[in-house]
Parts: C-alpha cells; structure tokens; sequence
C-alpha cells in the first residue's frame, strides 16, 4: 500500500510540473517537456523550429498568446512551415533550455534551423503579421545569418519556481480616469510597468486591455523607440507594492518602477 501510494503521489507531482502554461487550439505545439521530439522532426521534416519562451506572469507574453498566436493565416503558416514548441521557464526542463539559450527578458523567440544554429533571435512582443513576416523572411535563410532584434521587456526570474498563484490579500485600487496617452506627474516616485513594445499599436491594444479589465489609469511612454505601457503614481514603494497586489489578483502582472 505505502509503495502504490508512493508512486501515485509522484505521478501527481509529475503532471503538476509538466501542466502546459501556453497552448492555443488550432496551432500545433510542443511543450519543453517533448523538446527531444521536437528535435528529431525539425530534422526528419527539415522544418525551422520557433521556440517561445515565455512565463504564465509575463504578460506580454500573454498578450501574444491571446492575440498573436490567435490569427488564422499565421497559425496556417506555422503549422505547415514550422515546428512550434513553447517553454515555460517556470518548470525544471524550461529553465534548463532557459539557461542555454541564455534568455534574458520575456518574451524571447528563436528561430532554429533543423541543424540546430539560430537563425534569428527576437526579444520583444510582436503582432501577428510582423511574426509572420519574420518567419517567411527565415524560412528560406541561409543557416549562418542570424538577425537580433533586442529590446527591454520582462524580465527572467533567477531561479526555476512555479509562480505564486495565492497573492497577498489587498484592499481594491482606487479607480482613475481611462487614458492610455499622457505625461506623468513629476511629484510622483514610483510606477507600474506591463509591458514594453517596438510597435505603438500592439502597446495601445494592450494598454486599453489593462484599462477594460481593471479600470485602472495606464500611459504609454516611448523610450529609445520602444513603447513602455506604464501605470499608477505612488509616492513610495509601499503604495506600489499595494496596487501591484489588488492588480495581480485580477490577473494583470507588473514591475515597479522608480521614476
């Protein structure tokens, strides 16, 4: 009886490890979990890899998943060009690939050539029809280019851990007037950011998500040609703390900012 209650106690761990943190119906993907399978196709099949690596509190890459991962043409496309695999830096086999490919902020998507070189490298959110463009410009590419394209976004956790799904208790934010443009007040300390883009659109639809689903005032500031999307003016880190709290238990993930 202990040796049965044994191994089904370790089978529950096992699945609960391995739950896939990103999956959307119609593409077909990989888990890290099948990174040897996916592997073997690449090459038997001569098909690119893309692999995504991304976090369930990484909200850009949420974004993508509920947006970009979502367009018909692009899932057509990648179904039949390329071999998808998805890694959840969270889980032990994610943070190892995590560490090899040296992934730095979230998301990051690396185009794999079937003999294993990276044929391009991308670390920031994008739409749909960027993505596809990128992977139609890689997919005939010889294996020795490799294009970089970096930007400041999420970034990676220092060590695998699954992601606290029971925040701290917080009293609601204070409800603000919905405006996704505009400065910020020079008395303010401290602010949320969601999200940095290469693109004013993808940051303006992810701006107005925030404020539909929390009602909660965002901006959206551009540095060095990025799109930051940036939210709250708190005197101190406290406060911050507080509203990044009431924000996490309707799902919005953020980083504080000190301004």
């Amino acid at each position: 009886m202990k040796s049965l209650f044994s191994i089904a106690f370790a089978l529950v761990i096992s699945v609960g490890l391995d739950t896939p943190a990103w999956a959307n119906k119609g593409l077909r993907t990989y888990q890290h979990s099948q990174w040897e399978e996916a592997v073997q196709i690449s090459k038997a099949e001569q098909k690119n890899m893309l692999i995504i690596f991304g976090a369930k509190w990484c909200t850009p890459c949420v974004w993508m998943q509920n947006y970009t991962f979502k367009d018909p043409t692009l899932i057509e496309y990648l179904n039949r060009r390329y071999v998808v695999v998805y890694v959840d830096i969270d889980q032990w086999e994610g943070f190892r690939l995590k560490e090899e490919y040296e992934v730095k902020v979230l998301p990051t998507i690396v185009i794999r050539s079937p003999d294993g070189k990276t044929r391009a490298r991308i670390e920031e959110s994008l739409g749909p029809d960027m993505l596809l463009e990128l992977c139609r410009q890689h997919d005939t590419q010889k294996p020795s280019e490799e294009t970089i394209v970096n930007a400041s976004n999420t970034p990676t956790t220092a060590a695998p851990k699954v992601p606290q799904t029971d925040p701290p208790s917080a009293s609601p934010t204070k409800r603000a007037k919905r405006d996704v443009s505009g400065s910020k007040s020079s008395a303010a300390r401290y602010t949320l950011q969601f999200g940095a883009f290469s693109q004013p659109d993808n940051a303006r639809s992810f701006a107005e998500e925030i404020v539909m689903q929390a009602d909660f005032n965002v901006v959206i500031v551009e540095t060095k040609g990025m799109y930051r999307v940036l939210g709250g003016e708190f005197q101190t880190k406290a406060e911050a703390l507080q509203a990044r709290a009431d924000l996490k238990l309707k799902g919005i993930p953020s980083v504080i900012v000190k301004l």
